[in-house]
């Protein structure tokens, strides 16, 4: 006869209270997932198998050093927030992207959003010394204005960065439209 294991070994716990290696995940339901604002679990899924394509694809560059399990993971973020915002998987993977831990849209993307929602845009400045535009809500009953120059990228700290050097016009545009 066999003696008893380590795991044989009584634990002072009943069966029901012995705690296992594995932490157990509650079944959601679609009705849950609902109430959550997210995708069924079988939607889910499906969209994780996507993800782990997309991540794998040209679609996606993943930044240095990043797991293979931290880029499917932020391929998922980036369709569940283009989800969220009426995107398509891979036009949330062409054009959301991850800065810092946040997703975030090129100014581009905001504008269309902006100009599809009835925003009025004025472009007040847009030189290489910076950039002024003013939105106006679709009912006219408030109006917003944003700058953004050189003064506002060196107290952000953004006056030494790539992006900044090579096409600072483009960022001022970006952060002054971000700005609305």
């Amino acid at each position: 006869s066999r003696g008893k294991t380590v795991s044989d070994q009584p634990t002072g716990l009943a069966p029901a209270e012995q705690k296992d290696t594995e932490p157990k995940r509650p079944k959601w339901t679609d009705q849950d997932a609902k109430d959550a604002g997210l995708p069924s679990p079988g939607a889910l899924n499906f969209m994780v198998a996507v993800a782990e394509h997309l991540a794998a694809s040209a679609l996606y560059t993943p930044d240095m050093g990043d797991t293979p399990q931290k880029v499917k993971a932020n391929a998922l973020a980036k369709m569940l927030t283009g989800r969220e915002m009426g995107l398509q998987p891979l036009e949330a993977m062409r054009t959301l992207h991850i800065v810092k831990g946040k997703i975030g849209l090129p100014y581009d993307l905001m504008i269309s959003r902006m100009l599809e929602q009835g925003t009025k845009i004025e472009w007040l400045q847009d030189t290489e010394n910076g950039c002024r535009v003013r939105g106006t809500r679709a009912d006219g009953l408030m109006s917003y204005m944003s700058s953004f120059g050189p003064d506002d990228a060196k107290r952000a700290g953004l006056a030494g960065g790539d992006n900044y050097v090579k096409r600072p016009q483009v960022m001022y545009r970006a952060r002054a439209v971000s700005q609305l």
